[in-house]
């Protein structure tokens, strides 16, 4: 490590105008103690690529051998490279030794002739960004606008805004490590900035493919993309929202402050701007900002019988369900999740306290949902905990009807599944039955009989309805 004096030194021959630049700092990242996700985002200025063979740093101890940067290109140093890569999903490198200043600090690098590439004397008062606008250990980093201008000016620097879809002690994690800046400078950086964030337009479906661990590929994108909002807003504070594009492929929507002013309305067809994150397994766009081009058609809900990566932020129906415990459904205009059963499956429905559910009694009998296909799993492999979301009333409807509860359990059918007969038996009258597929489709009807043969029905589930004047009973059953 230099020595301060030497620090000072080499500053006599540091230019504004660098080669290498020490475009991003977390210096006080939201963690209790460990501080482990402190990195620094190198970039490289200069048109051609850097060999970095004998560099080095002032602030921390780092061995580049072996190591260059290319043109136009970033490297990302840091005190844990395997827990900030965990967080945001890309090739960070160790130093070797050191830790960064919370109160601030004189960070460099220096070339192998001894000469000072780049110099930041960041501090977390006066002009610099600090805990009141998310830095200083409130979750953001601080980034570089203008990378020709006074790299030392704190005017120049501001509070990152593009989320990684992580939350540490409640805290955001915001940052664009091994990416251009993308945060909200105060004054317009000029030529050479890298605020003029280029934002490539992309399909929805280029950046919702992930690999075997259901990791996103497109973590840390920034990128421009197109779709129809469905549903409404989730937050009070905040924007959470899915868009959707013609082929039903979706992707959920994130922002805390780059939407200000616009109104969630289903319907809108919006181009966003922003980054890909990743949050409880669910694919996002934080978005920085966003235009609307017009009204859409929404799409018809997709019929589906499994929820999977497939069915995630798309729009769906499931059909032939039944609440499985009416005691999860508290109705009281809080959040709350209600597991469902519909035919031989079980899925978990969540209810967003941000609709027009989630103060309505239990949906009572059988019945057919539709919603934005979700995920909620808080560690990898992000594999499981996907949902279903509806949006509001209007996305139930009862497939067949109400039911009786005296006359329906009177009545028993057997077995579940069947090969080749259901055996029905009632100790009241059953003048006639019905048998509709999952779908609503009447497929049979009858005078009531003790063995109802299935044999000839393809494999899957089906309602009988069982009716006696104003009385109606309605069962799930399953042909093997």
């Amino acid at each position: 490590m230099k020595s301060f004096l030497t620090v000072l030194l080499l500053a006599s021959c540091y230019s504004i105008t660098a080669q290498i630049v020490i475009n991003e700092i977390m210096y006080n990242p939201p963690e209790s103690g460990t501080d482990s996700l402190e990195y620094i985002e190198l970039y490289n200025n200069s048109g051609a690529d850097i060999n970095l063979e004998g560099y080095s740093m002032i602030g921390f101890e780092m061995d580049f051998t072996g190591m260059e940067i290319a043109a136009d290109e970033y490297m990302v140093l840091a005190k844990n490279a395997p827990a900030l890569n965990a967080i945001f999903g890309i090739n960070a490198i160790s130093w070797l030794d050191g830790a960064l200043s919370n109160g601030g600090e004189i960070l460099a690098v220096v070339d192998p002739s001894g000469e000072m590439v780049d110099m930041v004397e960041f501090a977390s008062t006066g002009d610099w960004p600090n805990d009141q606008d998310g830095t200083d250990g409130e979750g953001a980093s601080i980034e570089l606008c203008n990378v020709d201008s006074d790299h030392n000016d704190g005017q120049n620097w501001a509070a990152a805004i593009s989320s990684s879809g992580e939350i540490i002690n409640d805290r955001e994690v915001k940052g664009t490590p091994s990416i251009g800046n993308t945060a909200e400078c105060s004054e317009d950086p000029g030529e050479g900035g890298n605020m003029g964030v280029d934002y490539p337009s992309y399909t929805i479906t280029d950046v919702i493919q992930v690999d075997a661990n259901g990791v996103a590929d497109s973590i840390g994108v920034v990128c421009a993309l197109t779709g129809v909002v469905h549903g409404g807003n989730l937050s009070v504070d905040e924007h959470i929202f899915t868009i959707i594009d013609g082929s039903n492929n979706g992707i959920g929507v994130f922002s805390d402050n780059g939407l200000e002013g616009y109104v969630v309305t289903e319907g809108d067809e919006v181009e966003l701007f922003g980054t890909i994150g990743q949050f409880n397994g669910l694919t996002q766009l934080s978005a920085d900002s966003i235009s609307v081009a017009g009204m859409s058609t929404s799409l018809t809900p997709e019929v589906v019988n499994t929820l999977d990566e497939s069915t995630e932020s798309s729009l769906i129906k499931l059909f032939g369900c039944q609440i499985d415990d009416n005691d999860q459904w508290t109705g009281d205009g809080s959040s709350f999740n209600v597991d469902i059963s519909c035919g031989i499956n079980k899925y978990t429905m969540r209810i967003d306290d941000q609709t027009n559910i989630s103060n309505s009694p239990a949906i009572i009998g059988t019945f057919g949902v539709a919603g934005i296909g979700g995920q909620f799993d808080n560690s990898e492999p992000f594999l499981e905990g996907y949902q279903i979301i509806p949006r509001y009333i209007a996305d139930f409807d009862v497939l067949i009807g109400t039911i009786n509860p005296a006359f329906d359990a009177a009545i028993t059918v057997a077995p579940i599944p069947a090969s080749d007969f259901i055996h029905i038996r009632s100790v009241e009258f059953i003048e006639k039955i019905n048998i509709y597929s999952v779908v609503g489709e009447l497929i049979y009807t009858g005078q009531m009989r003790q063995n109802l043969d299935v044999s000839e029905f393809e494999s899957g589930v089906y309602f009988l309805e069982l009716r006696s004047e104003d009385k109606r009973s309605v069962k799930r059953i399953v042909k093997e």
